[in-house]
């Protein structure tokens, strides 16, 4: 139905979205992943997905996420777009050096104190 790759690491696009998945699992031989869709779920943690070392765009708007985390590993990483979450704090991004563009709307960031994380991220 995707178009998905039996082998795991041959799939540079993984579709995982709109199925109400409560979190991120089982993802861990899909190394070759450089674009991963999981928006429209119902994940709270940002996590399993340390060895998707290639991702370059990773889409998780319209989840349940709090708190920005498990992405240190993600060097490669230019687009994120964490847009209509739970988030109260922007953190955790100052190790995404090539990170470039980044979705925070409708979030519950309500002050510049919350987004003050920024200034540390000088490639957005």
């Amino acid at each position: 139905e995707r178009e998905q790759y039996t082998t795991p690491r041959l799939n540079d696009n993984l579709y995982l979205q709109c199925f109400g998945f409560p979190k991120i699992e089982n993802l861990e031989e899909y190394t070759g992943a450089k674009a991963l869709w999981l928006e429209e779920n119902n994940i709270q943690v940002i996590e399993g997905i340390t060895n998707m070392r290639a991702l370059r765009c990773l889409f998780l708007q319209s989840n349940a996420i709090s708190r920005i985390s498990g992405l240190a590993t993600l060097s490669m990483l230019q687009t994120l777009n964490l847009s209509g979450n739970m988030l109260t704090k922007i953190e955790a991004l100052a190790p995404l050096a090539r990170l470039h563009t980044l979705e925070l709307s409708r979030n519950l960031l309500s002050s510049l104190e919350s987004i003050a994380h920024l200034a540390l991220c000088p490639s957005i």
